[in-house]
């Protein structure tokens, strides 16, 4: 009886370990994946923000087009390219000084 209560209590021991050990190591793989997400975020914060600007911008502009006829809905999207992107040589690139302001 002896020998199973120490036996018993000895992997009670290991199992408090081993859980202890794994929650470090899982809140450290945690912590790495979100520091490695963060400095991704960072590094391409601007084009993110540009992004996320002119999709708050475009979802104003397209829901105006929505209840427009095709024709003006075709000529107001041909106005519309040239202010939020910067087309060369038939290419469409994103400004990167984009702002959600409507009123230029």
């Amino acid at each position: 009886m002896y020998l199973l209560e120490m036996l018993f209590s000895r992997l009670q021991v290991l199992h408090m370990a081993f859980a202890f050990h794994l929650t470090v190591l899982m809140m450290n793989f945690l912590i790495a994946l979100l520091s490695n997400t963060l400095a991704t975020i960072l590094k391409d914060r601007n084009a993110i923000m540009t992004a996320q600007r002119l999709n708050v911008a475009l979802c104003a502009e397209f829901s105006a087009l929505e209840r427009m006829p095709t024709f003006l809905a075709a000529a107001y999207f041909r106005w519309m390219v040239p202010k939020y992107f910067i087309v060369e040589d038939g290419n469409v690139y994103l400004s990167r000084t984009t702002t959600a302001d409507t009123s230029t």
